[in-house]
């Protein structure tokens, strides 16, 4: 008994210094300091000294879901239905001006088969730092219809307002649907935030681990007004029907920055459309790490255990 206690033990240590060592990790590094195509930020939901994300009236009926570790976010529709929901918060630390480039990247799923309405819209520059005027890329994603014929679409928003004519003048863009889904289903996004040119553009990543756009993807930032703004994250939706799982939101200072900097995770050439099942949370540790630590903390407890008799 004396044993299984001391290995108990070992292992609730182990979790505790593993998480405490990557929360320590994750700091938010200022624009000012920053070099060209370093790390500012990997967004944690739960980093409420930085992050303290909030809902407007809409929003506030929809269901915002935060993994343990705090890097992952499932966001579901409520009664609300055909309204403006908004959830999120500016990221403190993060100001940015009319000099600045970011450059944001994040993976997203959709889930199950509501189809074309299950859109959120997903941003990370918000002008004068307050409300809910964001930069956003507003999609169903990979979004499923059960049917196998259904075609994604994707705007370009402020908010919760489509910015420019689609190609076929609907104000949506539907080149989304080449974009390759990895293992777990996952779509890869990358958003450019180019100030001094005022523009911002959006990208995924292909099957053949390439990164594209085209011109529809790509619009003014015209309410640059020489006041600071802030990078924020942020989440649009309109639908009740909405359920979309949001992970690993990066933020890098500059453009143009090259897949090594960016790191992009692997793809494969399957088809985009999300499994129907719920994704699980990921771990809050590695599980490897625990492993090894446990391994060797585990002796010395039962040496101790022995001593004791």
């Amino acid at each position: 008994m004396k044993k299984f206690f001391a290995l108990f033990l070992c292992v609730l240590m182990a979790m505790s210094m593993i998480a405490s060592a990557s929360a320590a990790d994750n700091k938010v590094k200022s624009y000012a300091s920053a070099k060209n195509g370093e790390l500012l930020w990997t967004v944690d939901f739960n980093a409420k000294d930085v992050f303290a994300p909030a809902a407007n009236k809409n929003g506030s009926e929809y269901t915002y879901t935060v993994s343990d570790n705090g890097y992952t976010l499932n966001v579901k529709g409520g009664k609300t239905d055909k309204k403006d929901c908004i959830w999120g918060a500016p990221i403190k630390g993060l100001e940015v001006d009319s000099k600045s480039q970011v450059t944001m990247t994040f993976k997203v799923k959709a889930n199950g088969t509501a189809g074309k309405n299950n859109s959120t819209g997903i941003g990370g520059w918000l002008y004068d730092g307050t409300g809910y005027e964001f930069l956003n890329n507003y999609s169903n994603w990979n979004s499923d219809d059960g049917t196998g014929k259904f075609v994604n679409r994707a705007a370009l928003s402020l908010g919760g307002k489509k910015m420019i004519p689609g190609s076929k003048g609907d104000n949506y863009e539907y080149n989304i649907d080449k974009a390759a889904a990895d293992k777990n289903g996952f779509l890869s996004v990358k958003i450019e935030f180019d100030a001094p040119k005022k523009t911002y553009s959006v990208y995924y990543l292909g099957a053949d681990g390439k990164w594209f756009v085209d011109d529809k993807n790509t619009t003014a930032m015209d309410k640059l007004d020489g006041k600071a703004d802030s990078l924020c994250f942020m989440v649009y939706s309109y639908y009740n029907v909405v359920d979309a799982t949001i992970k690993d939101v990066k933020f890098y200072k500059g453009v143009g920055l090259t897949d090594a900097q960016l790191n992009p995770v692997e793809t494969t050439a399957a088809t985009t459309k999300a499994p129907a099942t719920k994704p699980t949370a990921p771990a809050t540790f590695d599980a490897a790490v625990v492993l090894a630590v446990v391994a060797s903390m585990a002796g010395a407890g039962v040496v101790v255990s022995k001593k004791r008799k």
